[in-house]
């Protein structure tokens, strides 16, 4: 009942005044709220037919887009946001999330390039494109941007578990090993690192010391560590 007062509200406002941006913003945030996606959008599309550069409205419609499963039409919402305002520095990194989810790595890494030239260094998008390099075979450049993002925050556990990945696709075996130490020292719950230390370990031809680490990140319900467990360990 309290949607459909608030609705009904909202829809006597619309008409009192059909040029105010603000009623259909908050028409679309309702019914997005109520996960009636499709109706939201259609609201969301009159308030930037009114206000085109109404940034929070055209997150909002993306987002619903999103949950459409409409992927495609939630990157242009971004991208007619950017063509707007091609220096807005905080426009590139939610496309690039996008992007990424799309498995379009490519683009992914562009975005984040210039999210960083926009926005000058930041942890979060230097790991970001980290992952990108990584899905596009490029690991060195993926353990630069890791080094990047550490150098800013030393303790982010996340980070140094996949600058441990990273080094051990590259064979440094001691520097991945290193990396999973301090990330347990840091959290010793991360089953991630537990992980990733044990397939250092594996390369390095000490098994059962490897076998120990996966079975201790199975512990923690990592399924990689289960896996492992099964094809290498009795």
């Amino acid at each position: 009942k309290r949607y459909s007062d608030s609705r009904q509200s909202l829809e006597k406002a619309q008409a009192l005044a059909p040029y105010d941006v603000y009623n259909f913003a908050q028409m679309g945030d309702l019914l997005l709220v109520q996960k009636a996606y499709a109706a939201a959008i259609v609201q969301y599309d009159q308030a930037l037919r009114l206000n085109p550069k109404h940034r929070l409205v055209a997150c909002a419609k993306s987002e619903a887009h999103v949950a459409l499963g409409q992927w495609e039409a939630a990157i242009a919402v971004y991208s007619d946001l950017i063509d707007q305002a091609p220096r807005d520095a905080p426009l590139p990194r939610p496309r690039a999330t996008l992007y990424a989810q799309t498995a379009q790595w490519a683009a992914a890494e562009a975005d984040l390039t210039k999210a960083l030239r926009l926005q000058g260094p930041h942890a979060a998008t230097y790991q970001s494109r980290a992952r990108a390099h990584s899905a596009l075979q490029a690991p060195k450049r993926a353990l630069q941007d890791l080094e990047a993002a550490l150098q800013l925050q030393p303790d982010w556990v996340d980070a140094l578990v996949e600058r441990a990945a990273i080094k051990c696709t590259l064979y440094d075996l001691k520097g991945a090993i290193q990396d999973c130490n301090r990330a347990l020292k840091l959290n010793p719950d991360q089953a991630a690192a537990y992980y990733h230390r044990a397939c250092a370990k594996h390369k390095n031809g000490n098994g059962k010391a490897a076998c120990t680490d996966w079975q201790r990140a199975a512990d923690l319900y990592d399924k990689q560590a289960t896996a492992a467990l099964a094809q290498y360990c009795d």
